[in-house]
């Protein structure tokens, strides 16, 4: 069966913005189910620059477990753990940086800044791409397209330095829809999200997003976004296999 990776959400429950306690997870992770997703990656906000890794990674560890219990022997997705990190200057120097990693893999979940896409935002990400063998995701990379040096961006993503995620929501949300279609027409996504933090105000919306992507562009496009999140979850798979 082919594995459905929702690769940034906000589901470990009172860590963040995202679901205020566990029985909101787990009817979260139950409509994420529902809509075919057989994987998540549980992504916190992370913020480097302001927070202690090992603060909060503890706060994230103990989230988990008792979420854990709540689904054992219960047909829900399977979680990974990870975290949303917030962009600093100069992480693409600091080996400390892979441990903010995906399950120990080289996928890192990578929020930047809504402003410009400056020269040292670039720089780094090359770097954590070219010199600590890091693979950057870019959350919801629809959010930067209008901001000053977005086009450097997008060539990182035509070259492979970085992979670039899109919030399924933003296809429905008018502030967004026009730069995601714009990605999607220019082929320059890798892998749909949901970016989900709670039932109301940004529920899951993986499926919808599937169905309105084959009507626009056919089932192909459609398979060709759950194989490559079938990728990144075979490799992150294999990194929980090895600890």
């Amino acid at each position: 069966m082919l594995k459905i990776l929702d690769v940034h959400t906000h589901i470990l429950p009172a860590v963040d913005d995202g679901a205020k306690d566990i029985n909101e997870s787990l009817k979260l992770l139950k409509m994420l189910k529902n809509q075919g997703v057989t994987d998540v990656v549980l992504t916190p906000h992370f913020t480097p620059s302001i927070e202690s890794f090992e603060e909060r990674s503890e706060k994230w560890l103990s989230a988990y477990k008792e979420l854990l219990k709540q689904t054992d022997k219960k047909s829900l997705p399977y979680m990974h753990k990870g975290c949303e990190v917030f962009y600093f200057e100069g992480m693409g120097k600091i080996k400390a940086v892979k441990e903010l990693c995906i399950e120990s893999s080289n996928y890192l979940l990578l929020e930047l800044a809504l402003m410009n896409v400056s020269d040292k935002v670039i720089s780094d990400i090359r770097d954590l791409n070219e010199q600590l063998g890091i693979i950057p995701i870019i959350a919801h990379i629809e959010r930067y397209y209008n901001q000053k040096g977005f086009r450097k961006l997008k060539a990182l993503v035509k070259e492979g330095v970085c992979i670039a995620q899109l919030n399924a929501s933003s296809l429905f949300l008018p502030i967004f829809k026009k730069a995601a279609l714009k990605l999607l027409k220019e082929d320059l996504i890798y892998v749909i999200a949901s970016d989900t933090h709670s039932q109301n105000t940004r529920p899951p919306e993986i499926a919808k997003a599937f169905k309105f992507i084959e009507e626009k562009y056919g089932s192909e496009r459609v398979e060709k976004y759950k194989r490559n999140s079938e990728i990144i979850c075979n490799e992150i798979s294999g990194k929980e296999n090895e600890k």
